[in-house]
């Protein structure tokens, strides 16, 4: 089975805390404010809302998750984490989920839920 790029049609950006953000007291850096967010790659990918019936596995996965993102599988992508966000079509969307759902390293999915 081939993936076509053209269904890659959304760009997202996927962000990662600034290494350098300023922690509290207790060192925990503030994961709501904007500005100790820094820009880890943009992609091309196709984003499904929880709506759509491609999204089946991700409902009985992760209740929560509101968005699924999938992109091409690359060293890049591979290093994506749950430790990051994915901004799209102007809303932030906190990973859940990490996988390459067929093991043939082809297109990695990511399991997302609206930030508030």
């Amino acid at each position: 089975m081939s993936i076509s790029p053209r269904q890659y049609r959304h760009k997202i950006i996927v962000e990662q805390v600034n290494p350098n953000a300023s922690g509290d007291a207790n060192g925990v850096v503030d994961r709501t404010d904007d500005d100790n967010w820094i820009r880890f790659a943009q992609r091309w990918a196709t984003v499904f809302n929880r709506g759509g019936r491609e999204v089946y596995r991700a409902q009985q996965v992760q209740t929560n998750a509101s968005h699924v993102v999938r992109t091409p599988f690359d060293s890049l992508a591979e290093t994506i984490t749950t430790e990051m966000r994915i901004a799209y079509g102007g809303q932030k969307l906190n990973v859940i989920s990490v996988s390459d759902v067929t093991g043939e390293r082809r297109e990695l999915e990511i399991i997302c839920e609206a930030s508030l």
